[in-house]
């Protein structure tokens, strides 16, 4: 039943910021709006606007899709982009970034620098050319972060390569 208690908060909560937008506009004013919604413990749960690259149809590009998205208590915004990239898109015309079966990615950021770590059986699975477009729509997203500077690609925890 949590779940759909979220859901209504999240769905009250966008009524509410589009009623107060739409408010704004007519009177003139123009600004940011900040939603926070509860956990359902009463605390409250700020929503962050990312950036997330995916796979365009039909050419394969990478194509930006931007949402506003929950982060819970001692969830980075590195951990909300891939969470959210392994969700899949919600846009029509992109197709998900990150191969079904491929699930233990992690992130941590220290000091600017993220630390994106790569699961080796499952991205042994997947051809080349796959595993090479995920990681550089994972790295381009993470990048698009307000202050990650730089990512460094581990596999199963040992170092591979760093893009800045």
């Amino acid at each position: 039943n949590k779940p759909l208690r979220r859901l209504c908060a999240f769905a009250a909560a966008v009524m509410l910021a589009l009623y107060c937008a739409v408010a704004a506009a007519a009177a003139g004013k123009t600004g940011s709006l900040t939603v926070l919604l509860s956990d359902g413990d009463g605390a409250a749960v700020p929503d962050i606007l990312i950036r997330l690259y995916r796979v365009g149809e039909p050419d394969g590009t990478l194509t930006p899709e931007e949402r506003l998205l929950p982060q819970y208590e001692g969830q980075s915004t590195a951990d909300v982009v891939i969470a959210a990239l392994m969700d899949g898109p919600t846009e029509d015309g992109l197709q998900a970034l990150i191969p079904e079966g491929v699930t233990g990615i992690t992130a941590r950021v220290e000091d600017g620098v993220c630390q994106l770590n790569l699961p080796s059986e499952e991205l042994d699975a997947v051809d080349a050319d796959t595993v090479e477009q995920m990681l550089r729509g994972i790295v381009t997203s993470l990048r698009s972060l307000e202050g990650i500077t730089a990512v460094q690609v581990y596999r199963d925890g040992t170092y591979v390569d760093a893009y800045e």
